[in-house]
């Protein structure tokens, strides 16, 4: 973070005149009981990974983030996900609600500007000790990751007699139509013969681009848009093909909802 972050902000505390440009957002001041509130200055890459990471987090509430960059990557994130953000670091840390900062700016007068004005009760974590709690988040996520990728893993052998009751349909449509060509010379008919390979041949190709997008490697990937809608659809779809749902009848009948930010591997 450059020093010039700071210095619009010791004009303001030298003046006294309150500025409360760039402010996006509510400050969220009231949290669930045992939650921990996060305040997070510079919205750098490192701000970003850790908002990314708090946001998939349980017991953390990020209640605002601030840079001087109002092009910072993780400033555009924050806003997505309707958390307060600003040009402005010490009007969100004199506003209080957070009860840790977490300083990841890279400047270091940042940290006794804090010191200086953050309410008593704020606890401050800022250089090595920020990069030790990103790296263990890291750990983490990179666990649960694996973890998510090995449950799907077993449950493509609940899958695989479905999968292949599904396939093995089509592949003998396809070799008994191939027979019949053989011996079939009526134009008309090799046609639809033809048609019929062609449609069959590409329904296996949509089993095995369906089980492909369930089953690929998990990545520890940013918070995308997704479409909770979609992800039901493509769930069920599965475990029909898989006869999970054979004396089931599932009607479906989705309200129109908005997209949300997440990770849709984890869903």
């Amino acid at each position: 973070m450059r020093r010039s972050f700071w210095r619009p902000l010791r004009r303001q505390w030298l003046t006294g005149w309150p500025c409360r440009t760039n402010i996006r957002g509510e400050v969220p001041v009231e949290a669930l009981p045992g939650t921990i509130r996060v305040l997070i200055i510079g919205g750098g890459k490192g701000g970003k990974a850790l908002l990314e990471l708090f946001a998939c987090g349980q017991g953390v509430q990020v209640v605002g983030m601030a840079d001087i960059n109002p092009q910072a990557p993780g400033l555009a994130l924050a806003q997505n996900l309707g958390i307060p953000t600003s040009h402005d670091a010490l009007f969100l840390i004199s506003e209080g609600g957070a009860d840790l900062i977490v300083d990841v700016s890279g400047d270091p007068l940042v940290a006794p500007l804090i010191a200086k004005h953050k309410p008593a009760s704020a606890e401050i974590l800022g250089g090595t000790s920020a990069m030790l709690v990103w790296k263990l988040a890291q750990h983490e996520r990179d666990l649960r990751d694996q973890l998510i990728q090995a449950e799907k893993l077993a449950s493509i052998g609940t899958l695989a007699s479905g999968i292949a009751h599904e396939i093995n349909n089509p592949l003998y449509g396809i070799t008994g139509l191939s027979q019949r060509l053989e011996k079939e010379t009526r134009p008309e008919i090799v046609k639809e013969y033809l048609h019929d390979i062609i449609e069959m041949s590409r329904r296996i190709a949509t089993i095995v681009k369906d089980l492909n997008v369930y089953a690929h490697k998990n990545s520890a990937q940013a918070l995308c848009d997704i479409d909770v809608n979609h992800i039901i659809e493509e769930a069920i779809k599965m475990a029909r093909r898989a006869c999970v749902l054979d004396e089931v009848k599932i009607q479906t009948k989705f309200s129109t909802l908005p997209r949300l930010q997440g990770n849709p591997d984890e869903l």
